[in-house]
């Protein structure tokens, strides 16, 4: 088994489990230029060597992680609108609320933000992640 289905079997409710992999799926569907990794235990998407976003699950909700920042600051207005809760680097998605028009812009603020990233973090952010 690999890390990726490692990470899937372990989400114990089947509804849950089919509701991530189903975001993941068309996260890789709908950006082609992202690359899937698996980073700190969590199914993560870069581009050209550079981070994008992870996803992780928890009981009530699963997260889209970003540590720099950059692409939950330029989507906070349209995240509050869904209903979603977040921090200045993680946003929780109700489990049966994931809203791909809201995860696309986040997804595509972070890309733009980026394009011209060359190393894996933004410099001087995420340092405490990585």
């Amino acid at each position: 088994m690999d890390e990726f289905e490692a990470f899937w079997q372990a989400i114990p409710a089947p509804g849950h489990r089919a509701e991530l992999e189903s975001v993941w799926r068309w996260a890789l569907e709908t950006f082609p230029q992202v690359k899937p990794e698996f980073k700190w235990g969590k199914p993560t998407l870069t581009a050209h060597g550079t981070f994008i976003i992870s996803f992780d699950a928890a009981k009530d909700h699963f997260s889209a992680v970003d540590p720099e920042e950059i692409g939950i600051a330029a989507t906070a207005d349209l995240l509050d609108q869904a209903g979603y809760s977040h921090t200045a680097r993680i946003v929780r998605i109700p489990w049966g609320r994931a809203d791909h028009d809201v995860l696309r812009k986040l997804i595509e603020a972070k890309l733009a933000a980026k394009a011209d990233v060359r190393s894996f973090w933004l410099r001087g952010q995420a340092a405490d992640t990585a």
